[in-house]
């Protein structure tokens, strides 16, 4: 495995940690030994091959050195940001040592005081998990999300579309200087292509228009990840889930949804409930730009500092103010990487080749193949389910996608939505 790993990387490297595992395939945290920096990537392991999984790598090539909210491969003229070795795809990444913002909301649903605040009925109490997570704070991780899926809108005309709180990475020095970055570009889809933007996502973050199939513009509009965000902002503010938490897939909790009729909005609204339900309009034409929602977070983010100390108000303005490498926190880059041996590494090994085969922008989406397939009746036997989403091809009925284990591999399966593919 280190053997590997160093091949990949184009120095030498070592696996330290296994991050995660599952049908998607391995995650190692990887120290890799260049001079004498202590510097740590991602090495990711992908055992399907796939033009989708090609696709979402070349994303991640495009979006390297655009933003640093926006998680990108890396890579270099003398070393590609992926291998294509008989095991599936290595990818090198960089490191987000703070985990999913997923995984801190659970910390806060655990923790008593930071689940539900005794003088804010319905709002989480952040600081009873961590001081320095105040309202202010955890409003511009939030804000460092929406900068990280403009930057991928503007820069590959793309949609997320399945951004949700594990999409989001941390990053941080120390426990309290940290920044947010977008992951996870697999069902990502092309504005320009509405029908490739028809159906993919996680139930209660896919917006209304997207059920409805109507309007047809909607399906490829940037608005429709700003309902996406609404939810994550809405999760991120109230210790209660959204009332459609529980899309089961049909949209009929989704298409419901009445902001008005939402008890977890304090009346008077405050101007953070008026963003979120700004966000959340069930008419996508009346949720703000995401321009507009930096700028909105930004004003909301100024007023709560008013009243925190004056420590905790200078940290905030850096993070407003100046990107995560100009204030110290962002991730390290292997100096290696700029290193000659690299290409030697790969000269002398020629069974791990550059996947460089794959052109996105000229591509037709999909295969053939792929979009002739039809929804089974019932599941095919399989031994486990792993990662799951949704997708409507034309206009068929909306299926689900998992990956499932068969006969050792992982393979696709199609099926219609059943409670044990959610």
């Amino acid at each position: 495995m280190q053997s590997l790993l160093g091949k990949i990387l184009g120095c030498i490297a070592e696996a330290v940690k296994k991050l995660g595992e599952g049908g998607y395939g391995k995650v190692f945290k990887c120290k890799v030994l260049c001079g004498s920096a202590e510097d740590y990537v991602t090495v990711k392991l992908v055992a399907e091959k796939s033009d989708d999984v090609l696709r979402e790598i070349e994303l991640m090539e495009e979006m390297s050195g655009v933003s640093e909210f926006c998680l990108s491969s890396l890579g270099s003229p003398t070393i590609p940001s992926f291998v294509d070795a008989p095991e599936g795809y290595w990818i090198m990444m960089p490191l987000m040592n703070g985990g999913e913002l997923y995984e801190l909301m659970t910390s806060c649903d655990r923790h008593l005081g930071c689940g539900a605040c005794e003088d804010w009925f319905g709002r989480r109490c952040w600081t009873d998990l961590n001081p320095s997570y105040t309202t202010a704070f955890m409003l511009s991780l939030f804000r460092d999300a929406v900068k990280g899926v403009a930057a991928f809108h503007a820069q590959t005309g793309f949609l997320h579309a399945d951004l949700k709180p594990e999409n989001v990475m941390l990053n941080c020095r120390g426990t309290d200087d940290c920044f947010a970055a977008v992951i996870d570009f697999g069902l990502a889809c092309d504005m320009k292509d509405p029908e490739e933007c028809a159906y993919a996502g996680t139930p209660a973050y896919v917006p209304p228009e997207v059920y409805l199939s109507s309007p047809v513009a909607a399906l490829g509009s940037p608005k429709r990840d700003v309902w996406a965000l609404g939810v994550i902002l809405y999760e991120l503010t109230y210790q209660s889930v959204p009332p459609f938490a529980m899309e089961d897939g049909s949209g009929d909790l989704v298409t419901a949804y009445d902001p008005a009729t939402d008890n977890n909005f304090p009346q008077p609204p405050t101007a953070l409930d008026q963003l979120i339900i700004q966000m959340l309009a069930l008419n996508y034409t009346e949720r703000p730009t995401l321009n507009s929602i930096e700028t909105m977070l930004k004003d909301i983010i100024l007023e709560e500092l008013k009243a925190e100390d004056e420590r905790d108000e200078r940290k905030v303005l850096a993070m407003l103010d100046e990107t995560p490498t100009e204030r110290g926190a962002s991730v390290a880059k292997p100096k290696c990487l700029s290193q000659s041996d690299a290409a030697q590494v790969l000269e002398a090994n020629p069974e791990l080749k550059a996947g460089k085969q794959h052109h996105r922008r000229s591509s037709a989406s999909g295969s053939e193949e792929a979009k002739r397939e039809h929804c089974t009746d019932t599941p095919r036997p399989f031994a486990n389910i792993r990662k799951c989403g949704m997708k409507r091809q034309g206009k068929r009925r909306v299926c689900c996608v998992c990956h499932v284990e068969r006969g050792g591999k992982i393979v696709n399966a199609h099926f219609p939505m059943m409670d044990e593919c959610l």
